[in-house]
């Protein structure tokens, strides 16, 4: 009896398995299916980190001078690679020309232009960039999207015109495996090495692009609820942006010395989690912002502004708080809500039992059930 051949998956990223969202997502849903004897998985990247023996690699070049060029090469050349074998399925989570299954994990990029950057003309990249996602939405071949989450589905709705495509929100997953040595003793030792005392409120944050993330209205709110305040509140900073701006508006709004800043950490986030008491990212626009997810498999409520999609796990009042970015004083109360250590405990609980729902093991499920009711 002759063997059964194996599905030929191909996924398409510029980047796969290095520091990044759309890198993590893609590796992690990858290795999984690679796993999987039926698939036989290829990866088309420009750089990757390679995480098993499992996925087969294909070098895409790009042209990265002029700018401009960047999407257009990466797409063009990534159609040429493509052509030259067959598969099953094309699964891109970038913008290139066509595919099968086309993720989309970034806004529109017209509207990210626009609305977030608020050019008002538009850069010959912008233009190449926009040029080429119209281009793959408004493919034949492309039927089925698979957005982030709901907002991000709702601005692609806003911009195109996919009454004829198949939409399905596949929301990015966790690895709960990541937090199972976070214990009290761990907790109140990562306090201690925070410099934390026991009656601080220590509130995370954590973003690789401070200015879009918000940073800025999450030091405005500490201050202004630090004149009313009983409790010491301690901002904890993780990430990457121009930090000199903020320790100056910190400075200039007399809460630089409470605030704790550590960078980019890439190794010991989950004892982070366990050393702090809530978690808000009040972002400007957030296609997810996997970083909920993880604060709240760490037991702690979040605050996070209506712009961040992982709002679609957040239940108001039970788990977290969803605010108005722009609305300073919504933003405030919430802060004065969560100085109850009974409610940051009670919606702690429940944020950890949320987390449960949402595994990269979930998401993979649901993607391969996509997959063969595609085949």
């Amino acid at each position: 009896m002759m063997k059964p051949s194996r599905i030929r998956l191909a996924m398409v990223v510029h980047n796969y398995g290095l520091i990044g969202g759309v890198e993590k997502y893609t590796a992690e849903v990858t290795e999984r299916i690679a796993r999987h004897p039926e698939f036989d998985v290829h990866v088309f990247a420009h750089r990757w980190q390679k995480l098993s023996e499992r996925v087969t690699f294909h070098g895409i070049p790009r042209i990265s001078f002029p700018r401009s060029l960047k999407p257009i090469s990466f797409a063009w050349f990534a159609k040429r690679a493509l052509s030259a074998e067959s598969f099953d399925i094309v699964h891109t989570h970038e913008r290139i020309f066509e595919a099968d299954i086309c993720s989309m994990h970034g806004l529109p990029h017209h509207i990210w232009s626009k609305e977030i950057k608020k050019k008002t003309i538009p850069s010959l990249f912008d233009r190449s960039t926009s040029w080429v996602e119209r281009r793959m939405m408004s493919s034949e071949r492309c039927k089925l999207f698979l957005p982030v989450s709901t907002l991000l589905m709702n601005y692609y709705k806003r911009e195109f015109d996919l009454a004829a495509k198949d939409i399905q929100i596949l929301h990015p997953g966790i690895d709960l495996s990541w937090f199972k040595n976070v214990s009290i003793g761990n907790r109140q030792a990562a306090r201690r090495k925070l410099g934390l005392a026991d009656d601080d409120i220590a509130v995370l944050f954590v973003g690789m692009n401070f200015a879009v993330k918000g940073l800025d209205r999450l030091l405005e709110a500490v201050a202004n609820i630090k004149k009313s305040c009983f409790r010491r509140i301690r901002p904890v900073i993780v990430g990457k942006g121009h930090w000199s701006r903020y320790r100056r508006m910190a400075e200039e709004l007399s809460i630089a010395d409470e605030i704790i800043h550590l960078g980019v950490i890439r190794e010991g986030l989950p004892e982070i989690y366990a050393a702090c008491d809530l978690f808000c990212l009040l972002s400007e626009s957030d296609a997810f912002a996997l970083v909920v997810l993880e604060a709240m498999a760490g037991s702690l409520p979040v605050i996070v502004s209506e712009n961040v999609g992982a709002k679609d796990a957040v239940k108001q009042g039970e788990n977290g708080l969803v605010v108005d970015a722009g609305n300073m004083r919504e933003i405030e109360s919430a802060f004065l809500a969560m100085l109850d250590d009974n409610l940051r405990a009670r919606m702690g609980r429940s944020a950890f039992q949320t987390s449960r729902a949402y595994t990269w093991d979930r998401t993979v499920e649901k993607l391969l059930s996509l997959y063969r009711k595609m085949l």
